[in-house]
């Protein structure tokens, strides 16, 4: 992980007061990064890092799969274009 990045997730834990944004509970630092558009290789190479690094493309979630899971946007085309065209109109 990049300084950028741990700066990034840093950011995004306290945002949410390091509270999961999907079912509440109170993390602490033990909370984890959910990407709404994935960090794989293909989308990094579609989307760019830019976009996958924004704090606008992460949730602050506790470490269960179901919180991570739940903002999962990647299978819907509309919102990751909603979100992409959000996020480069910020830069």
């Amino acid at each position: 992980m990049t300084t950028k990045q741990k700066q990034v997730k840093q950011f995004v834990a306290e945002r949410a007061k390091y509270i999961c944004e999907t079912c509440g509970t109170y993390t602490g630092e033990n909370g984890c990064i959910a990407h709404l558009i994935s960090q794989s290789k293909v989308n990094r190479k579609l989307y760019g890092n830019e976009v996958i690094d924004s704090s606008l493309n992460q949730k602050w979630t506790c470490i269960t799969n179901a919180c991570n899971d739940f903002w999962n946007i990647g299978m819907n085309p509309a919102k990751c274009k909603e979100l992409v065209d959000k996020i480069k109109a910020k830069s």
